[in-house]
């Protein structure tokens, strides 16, 4: 039915509301489609990169283990020596008089914010600790010793 034929009918407007409701559709489709493309790209390049930071683990158990040691070895003196240069900053800062000797424990350099907490070699745990400073005149000598699960400074 036509009014005055001037407009659209009923039958048009069911029409063109079907053909604009097919056309939504469609651009919904697609947008899913290229939204899941570029997730599933995204979640390739991940695996990829993943793929490329592993290592190939040792061919034998011996030397895992060795090689082990050794890293532990390095990763614990190296949080020593962090240690020993917080201590310093700490003796340093505060102009110690430790002609006698002093102790400053892990927690106090955490809390004045010289160090950040020590974590053993697997992330895991907490290690405590403490710095012995002596001031020689010239300079401060400072020996580390940490506590962990898996290590301990020898003279602990």
């Amino acid at each position: 039915m036509k009014l005055n034929d001037k407009g659209f009918g009923t039958k048009d407007m069911i029409i063109y509301t079907c053909l604009f409701i097919f056309l939504l559709l469609l651009v919904n489709f697609a947008v899913i489609n290229l939204s899941n493309s570029i997730e599933k790209k995204s979640s390739k390049e991940r695996a990829n990169a993943l793929v490329v930071e592993k290592q190939e683990p040792k061919k034998q158990e011996e030397n895992t283990k060795i090689y082990r040691e050794e890293s532990l070895s390095v990763y614990y003196n190296n949080k020593e020596k962090e240690l020993e240069n917080a201590a310093l900053k700490y003796a340093e800062k505060n102009k110690l008089n430790a002609y006698n000797g002093f102790v400053v424990g892990v927690d106090t350099l955490i809390s004045n914010k010289y160090m950040e907490k020590i974590v053993d070699y697997e992330g895991l745990n907490y290690c405590g600790g403490y710095a012995k400073i002596i001031n020689n005149g010239e300079r401060y000598d400072v020996d580390a010793y940490i506590k962990c699960s898996d290590y301990e400074t020898e003279g602990f």
